[in-house]
């Protein structure tokens, strides 16, 4: 079962390290200029190193999750935060030929073939989540970024570190 607690804190933080990474031009097509001033301004967190956002030239091989086998899949960016604690976490953005309600029901079988623990439709039918042995994936489906795709993919992983836990 998910931890409700772990889940929120997984999602709240993906979303302020995609804007992070966003605000220094390093993932997606979206506007840069509210966040750019974000960083500019008074960000006491800016030259911290947990905060370090590193480029992805390739997608990531993720434990237990396979890569998407669809039609025209195609790698457009992606932004690994090495130094977070608790372990760190990446985001990757995909343009796809399918339709969203097709790539997520194939994450969210391939999840479940692989023992990880789904919770659903936690975006509006839009996203899925899931965790297995503390590390957690969020699977998510955007408006399309190329003229020839139906939709983009997110996916959002983080790496559980137990040392960080002060477990042995």
């Amino acid at each position: 079962m998910i931890k409700p607690k772990f889940l929120s804190l997984f999602i709240l933080t993906s979303c302020c390290f995609a804007s992070a990474a966003h605000a220094q031009g390093l993932v997606g097509s979206w506007p840069l200029a509210p966040q750019k001033q974000l960083l500019t301004g008074h960000c006491k967190n800016r030259d911290n190193p947990e905060f370090k956002a590193q480029r992805l030239r390739k997608a990531l091989d993720l434990p237990d999750v396979p890569a998407y086998s669809g039609d025209h899949v195609r790698f457009v960016t992606g932004t690994m935060f090495a130094n977070v604690k608790g372990g760190p976490s990446s985001t990757m953005q995909f343009s796809v030929n399918e339709d969203p309600s097709v790539v997520l029901q194939w994450y969210r079988n391939v999840l479940i073939q692989n023992k990880w623990s789904v919770l659903d439709n936690t975006a509006g039918k839009k996203s899925l989540a899931a965790m297995k042995a503390n590390n957690i994936c969020q699977i998510t489906t955007v408006g399309a970024s190329k003229a020839n795709a139906k939709c983009d993919l997110l996916v959002r992983y983080k790496f559980y570190k137990a040392t960080d836990l002060g477990a042995n």
